[in-house]
């Protein structure tokens, strides 16, 4: 093996236990935020609180899911990349991203209703508004992750985190009920986006390039397909709770899930 590629390996090699290192106590340093969050939250809002959040997230999470599309998967798995390759997926992810916001304004009214819950519908649509930031976190967070600069995405994902217990707790302690719960959410993921882009600055550009297009669609629609299908196992229980026994049960039941797994 020629020494030059010899080096390659070791470095890629050393750099990857470095970055599984950094995306360790990234996880259990947010994990140990949601925690705070969750304990000071149960005692400000009530159960419906939770419960109609929970209603309002299977859709919005369901939708985010389609949203992000897994084409960044697709790319990072790629022995090579170019700006063609990046720039198709950005396009691919934002057009998906808009076609997942208008889905979710025009159904959201609907979803609402079969829960005689009209304020699912508001959640739901505050919710998805923020979906539009994905987009200008999509080459940043796929370049980052090719790289292997997880201290990039740990640094934007704690912060994250952090700022939207800061935002959740003092809105409900104003007395904004659920709602704080949902503009922490939305903090959580916008400044995410916003964080990953100023950590890594990147050009945003349309391109359409229709063989890159299939190879991506190929690759993201399988993994995108694995994982609705792993959310919705999980997360159909609240569905059920929510119809059946009302938001109540749902906001213990999603407390409790969160001890369970120990997180948000």
């Amino acid at each position: 093996m020629p020494v030059y590629s010899f080096l390659k390996e070791v470095n890629t090699s050393s750099k990857a236990k470095n970055s599984l290192a950094i995306v360790s106590v990234g996880y259990f340093i947010s994990k140990f935020i949601d925690i705070i969050k969750n304990i000071i939250l149960a005692r400000l809002l009530l159960p419906t609180d939770f419960g109609v959040v929970a209603l309002a997230l299977f859709l919005t999470e369901l939708l985010r899911q389609v949203a992000r599309s897994e084409f960044n998967s697709a790319i990072i798995q790629k022995k090579s990349i170019n700006d063609s390759v990046l720039y198709t997926g950005y396009t691919f992810s934002l057009i998906s991203i808009v076609g997942v916001i208008v889905i979710a304004f025009f159904g959201a009214d609907i979803y609402a209703s079969y829960y005689d819950t009209e304020s699912i519908a508001a959640i739901v649509k505050v919710i998805s508004i923020s979906f539009i930031l994905f987009a200008l976190g999509f080459i940043p967070e796929t370049i980052c992750s090719k790289e292997l600069e997880f201290g990039k995405i740990v640094v934007a994902e704690v912060f994250a985190v952090f700022s939207s217990l800061v935002i959740a707790v003092v809105l409900a302690t104003m007395g904004f009920g659920h709602w704080s719960i949902v503009w922490g959410i939305v903090a959580k993921f916008s400044l995410y986006q916003i964080g990953i882009y100023l950590m890594k600055p990147s050009k945003l550009k349309l391109v359409f390039d229709f063989n890159n297009d299939r190879k991506l669609f190929s690759f993201g629609s399988k993994v995108l397909l694995t994982t609705i299908l792993v959310f919705i196992g999980n997360k159909i229980p609240d569905a059920i709770i929510g119809k059946t026994l009302g938001l109540a049960a749902l906001g213990y039941y999603t407390l409790a899930f969160r001890w369970g797994g120990m997180g948000c």
